[in-house]
């Protein structure tokens, strides 16, 4: 029983892991785009 609970926790800890992952790499790339494209622009304050 226990044993059956610990590798359903580790199987969702690991899924979730791997969102947190997810999240934090599609926040970068959206960082490094903005930063792009305010280049681009010619730098200077996005408008808000």
């Amino acid at each position: 029983m226990c044993a059956a609970y610990d590798s359903q926790n580790a199987l969702m800890r690991r899924s979730f892991v791997k969102m947190q992952v997810t999240v934090s790499l599609g926040m970068c790339r959206m960082a490094e785009h903005e930063g792009a494209v305010r280049q681009a622009s010619g730098g200077g304050a996005t408008p808000a």
